[in-house]
Parts: structure tokens; C-alpha cells; sequence
């Protein structure tokens, strides 16, 4: 950006103007001018203010509506974009930046910490490595985030990019949000919009209540919730993720893990894949289809959630276990005694009426159970 400034200083284009305290000097007519802010305090600044050069400790700006180019090397600095567009830059000092009107604005901030507030358009938002808040009100922006950053989408559409190992936490309003995760742990809890989630190093993700989100874990320990109906749910890498299904119809899918995964069914119709760990699968209140994959798998019924669930891939041989939780201690004789065997495999009913159909199966014993 100085670059730039410095070259429309050299082909007559911008006129600068230094601003020492007091009385703004007149601009020069007709042409566009760079304000040189060298002054503490409140500047206005004039109409027609095409750059501003800010080299103050401690300045608050009101911009002009106008197409701008701000640069900031002072320790705190304020600025008001008052509409307008244009390109704000900052050192690693401490900033807070207000933008109003429908932009579009592409803000960098240094390594300091920083507020940066939003209300429409399409805006791009860099981050430094400090911490900073970011509270966005509506539009279509773009955040790469770089620091220790608290982001709040309240509404709109926005992209979130997050690199560096500093955690990075994400509220949801009605925003939709699309989050890509770096190198740290994060946490995006969606609000009343759709989430699209891909995260890096593992986290805390709950998607939002419209549902159709996409949540893909990380590679370290990570807990994901659905938000609504539809959502499909991944886990990934070899460290235990935990999902939690929503109460829509919901796809929980570890077929790429390693971990040893536990997955919880919901109150719909579930779809839930587990993959190549030792894995625990939940059964809901819904009608769930569960396949546990590889390894040594637990299927858990847990007394009053009376579920219909399908069993895909049972296997006494490879160490698969069902588990009765809350149940009477002689749950295990009573549904074996209500079991009942067809061309298809075992169908058992336990005494809260939860129905168990076991695919490929030709018959259960005691030891099937712990």
C-alpha cells in the first residue's frame, strides 16, 4: 500500500497534506490528497482524502465516503470508515476499525490486538498473530485468521480461514458459515444458519439449527454435534472423535478414521459408519442403521430410548460386543428369549421395546453381550 501512495505522490495524482493538531490545513483544489495524520486526537478528514498515512500514537479517524487507502503505524488507532470503500492497513499496534455502509473493504491488521466490526458487503479481514475480535454484522466476508481470534457472525455469509497453531473460537448467529481450520484447535458453534466445517487439528463443532451441515474433524481429539436435519458428519485421523447426531436424519460417517471413535445416534433416521478403530456406536430413540467397520466394536442400548435399529456388520469373530445400559441385570436372558431368527438374521426385542435387527446373523449367545 505505501507503494502505492508513494507513486501517486511522484505522477502528481495525490498531494499530501500533513495534519500537526488543530485546524485541518485546506486541501488542495481539484486534486485528491494524502492526509499525513502526525497528531494525537479526532481528525475528520476532508473531502476528496484519498490516502492517509497515520504515524500518531494515538489517533481516531472518521473517514469520508470516499474510496480510501489507510495506513496505520501508530501504537493505538481508531478508525470510522463513515461508508465508503477501500484498503486499511495497521502495524503491530492496537486497532479498532468500524466499518459502515455496504463497503467493500480488505483490512490487514499487524500483530497486535485488535476490534474489528462490520456491517455489510463484501469485506476481507487479515489478522496478525495477537488477539483480536471480530464481530460481523452482516454481507459476504472473508476472514483469514491468524491469531487468537473470537469471530461472532450474526448474519450473512462468511468464510473463515484459520492458520498459525492459536485457537480460534467461532459464534454463529443466523449467519451461514463455511470454516477451514489451521493448525490449532477451534471451536465453531453454529447458531440458526447452515455450517460448513473442515476442520485441521481436532475441536469443538456444532453445526447450526437450519441443518445441511457438513462437519469434517481434524486430525486431533474432536467433538462434533449436528444442528439440524441432514447433516452429515465426519470423522477423521487417528485420535477419538465424538459425534453426536441431531434429531433430523443424520449421516455420521468414520470410515476414514483410525481412532477409536464413539458415534451416538439421534431421534431420526440415522445412517452411521464407523471405521477402522475400536469404535462405540450409540443407538437413539430413531431408526438407525449402524456398521461398525473394523476392529472391535461396541453397540450400546441404553434402557427407554426404544429405538429400531439395524445392525449391519456384526461380528463375534472379529470382538464385536453389544452392551445393555440401565437395563435389568437379566436383560441379556430376556432378549434372548425374544429373539427371533429369518432368511435375513436375528431380530431381538428388548423389554423397552428397543428392536434390534442383526443383518447376516444366524443366532446370538451370552457371550455377544458385556
Amino acid at each position: 500500500m505505501a507503494g502505492i501512495i508513494t507513486q501517486e505522490i511522484g505522477n502528481g495524482s495525490l498531494v499530501p497534506v500533513d495534519y500537526t493538531g488543530g485546524v485541518m490545513p485546506d486541501p488542495v483544489a481539484g486534486l485528491n490528497t494524502e492526509i499525513v495524520v502526525k497528531a494525537n486526537g479526532i481528525v475528520s478528514l476532508p473531502s476528496r482524502t484519498a490516502a492517509v498515512v497515520d504515524t500518531a500514537s494515538n489517533s481516531v479517524l472518521f473517514g469520508t465516503h470516499g474510496d480510501e487507502l489507510v495506513l496505520s503505524t501508530g501504537n493505538k488507532f481508531t478508525f470510522f470508515t463513515d461508508g465508503g470503500s477501500g484498503s486499511i492497513a495497521t502495524g503491530n499496534g492496537d486497532a479498532t476499525i468500524v466499518q459502515t455502509g455496504s463497503g467493500p473493504w480488505n483490512i490487514a491488521v499487524g500483530n497486535g490486538d485488535n476490534q474489528i466490526s462490520l456491517s455489510s458487503g463484501h469485506n476481507t479481514v487479515s489478522t496478525g498473530t495477537g488477539s483480536n475480535e471480530i464481530l460481523l454484522h452482516g454481507g459476504h466476508n472473508i476472514i483469514n485468521s491468524n491469531g487468537n481470534d473470537v469471530i461472532a457472525a450474526q448474519a450473512g455469509s462468511d468464510t473463515i480461514s484459520a492458520s498459525g497453531s492459536a485457537p480460534v473460537h467461532v459464534y454463529g448467529g443466523s449467519a451461514d458459515i463455511t470454516f477451514i481450520g489451521g493448525a490449532g484447535a477451534a471451536t465453531v458453534l453454529g447458531g440458526t444458519g447452515s455450517d460448513t466445517i473442515f476442520a485441521s487439528s481436532g475441536g469443538y463443532f456444532h453445526g447450526g439449527s437450519a441443518g445441511n451441515n457438513v462437519i469434517v474433524g481434524g486430525e486431533g481429539a474432536t467433538t462434533i454435534y449436528g444442528g439440524g436435519k441432514n447433516d452429515a458428519l465426519y470423522a477423521t485421523g487417528d485420535r477419538q472423535t465424538q459425534i453426536f447426531a441431531a434429531g433430523g436424519a443424520e449421516t455420521l460417517d468414520g470410515s476414514l478414521s483410525t481412532g477409536n471413535n464413539k458415534f451416538h445416534a439421534g431421534s431420526g433416521h440415522d445412517l452411521i459408519t464407523a471405521g477402522s478403530g475400536n469404535d462405540t456406536l450409540f443407538a437413539g430413540s430413531g431408526a438407525a442403521t449402524l456398521d461398525g467397520g473394523l476392529g472391535k466394536n461396541v453397540f450400546v442400548f441404553t434402557d427407554g430410548d426404544a429405538g429400531h435399529v439395524t445392525i449391519g456388520d456384526f461380528s463375534a469373530s472379529q470382538g464385536d460386543k453389544i452392551r445393555l445400559d440401565g437395563f435389568a441385570a437379566n436383560e441379556v436372558s430376556y432378549a434372548l428369549k425374544h429373539e427371533h431368527v429369518d432368511r435375513a438374521g436375528v431380530m431381538v426385542t428388548l423389554s423397552d421395546n428397543t428392536k434390534i435387527e442383526f443383518t447376516g446373523v444366524t443366532n446370538l449367545v451370552r457371550s455377544d453381550f458385556t
